[in-house]
């Protein structure tokens, strides 16, 4: 496309014998020119579906699905026959991504939070919304801990958590001074739910003055495990992986104190949306139910 400056003269004084004839052409035929882009497009388009089609299929996921979500979707993609490429990250940035036109396929939150403000503010990103998993919350140590509140050996805990038992391992790793990490309550999910936690034990404010906040659970999950804090919440799912490193399970924290923890699933419009929903269907396949089961995961529905 030519644009000609205000000086026509020395405007062609600088075009060669041929293209001040293909100008002319196009100035003095238009209809011509719109033959010619028209048929540029038909050559260009059967390319640009052909590129859609071998893109891969990008899921975006909470960063707290990344363990199990590593082994389910390795399984995916030779059972499907699809390039999978999983983006892991905090549920808030990775909606505002989806929202600024990211590459999603399929959305994996660990709120329905961060879904609702794409389906509100982007309808026409989303296409359909699943509950996929639930999940749970639970107070940790750091290795490092290992005298503090007879809590020396490794092992989940053999009974159900209560409120009770909860608020009195809280208040004495209060009572140690030591720093507490938790998700930013505001856009971590996970830190939403320990606010509503805590706020409901009456604790919240003491905590406060203690916290040290993660843009992601895993980020404050990794943070007690090398001894960074002494103290964290995370999902019941992270303490299995937790624990390996060391990190020991103080208590599980009644699913009564907050709301349901659900994963949901949400499909993004795009030309990888028939692939998308061969996923999700894997997703919810009793193959993928095992795997996430064995990671600390509960379904649904």
């Amino acid at each position: 496309m030519f644009s000609a400056p205000a000086n026509r003269k020395n405007f062609f004084a600088t075009l060669t014998g041929g293209e001040t004839a293909r100008f002319l052409s196009v100035v003095k035929c238009p209809m011509a020119a719109l033959l010619c882009l028209l048929s540029l497009l038909c050559i260009q388009l059967p390319v640009l579906a052909k590129a859609a089609e071998n893109r891969p299929v990008y899921v975006y996921a909470a960063a707290s699905m990344q363990v199990v979500l590593t082994e389910v979707l390795a399984l995916a993609g030779d059972e499907l026959s699809l390039e999978i490429v999983p983006v892991y990250g905090g549920s808030a940035g990775l909606a505002r991504q989806i929202a600024q036109g990211a590459p999603a396929a399929l959305f994996l939150s660990a709120n329905n939070g961060w879904v609702q403000y794409l389906s509100d503010t982007y309808p026409e990103r989303i296409s359909e919304q699943q509950p996929l998993l639930r999940n749970s919350l639970a107070f940790v140590a750091s290795p490092c801990m290992r005298d503090w509140h007879g809590h020396a050996a490794v092992l989940p805990e053999p009974e159900p958590a209560s409120a009770q038992g909860l608020h009195e391992a809280i208040v004495a790793a209060l009572q140690t001074g030591e720093k507490i990490a938790l998700g930013m309550p505001d856009s971590v999910p996970a830190g939403s739910y320990t606010r509503q936690s805590l706020q409901a034990l009456g604790l919240w404010d003491a905590v406060m003055r203690q916290a040290v906040y993660a843009e992601n659970v895993t980020v404050a999950l990794n943070w007690v495990a090398r001894c960074d804090v002494a103290f964290g919440f995370v999902y019941e799912s992270d303490v299995l992986a937790g624990q390996k490193l060391g990190v020991r399970h103080v208590s599980g924290i009644p699913g009564e104190l907050h709301q349901p923890i659900i994963y949901p699933m949400a499909y993004i419009n795009g030309p990888r949306n028939d692939d998308a929903r061969r996923l999700g269907a894997f997703l919810k396949s009793a193959q993928a139910r095992e795997i996430f089961l064995s990671h600390g995961f509960a379904l649904a529905n």
